[in-house]
């Protein structure tokens, strides 16, 4: 079993404000809401053959409001992300 924490991407929906390049150059990975903000397609870890399109995705936004992050569980209740650089 892999013990390694998943990647993960995020949006920050205060940074957001829907221009819409993140659904339009990756659609495997986002679509959209009725206002034209983004809706993440993936619910959990991002399998490892499209992290390619996670870069993408983070290049693509104007407001850096896509991150990547790893996920790692601490507690039961609590997560804490660790942003990759």
């Amino acid at each position: 079993m892999d013990q390694q924490p998943g990647i993960y991407l995020e949006v920050d929906f205060e940074r957001c404000t829907g221009h819409g390049r993140c659904y339009g150059v990756t659609p495997e990975l986002f679509g959209a809401d009725e206002a034209g903000m983004p809706v993440l397609l993936i619910d959990g870890p991002i399998p490892a053959d499209m992290r390619a399109s996670c870069r993408t995705a983070v290049d693509s936004c104007p407001e850096f409001a896509i991150t990547i992050g790893r996920r790692q569980q601490r507690a039961p209740c609590e997560r804490v992300i660790t942003y990759l650089h």
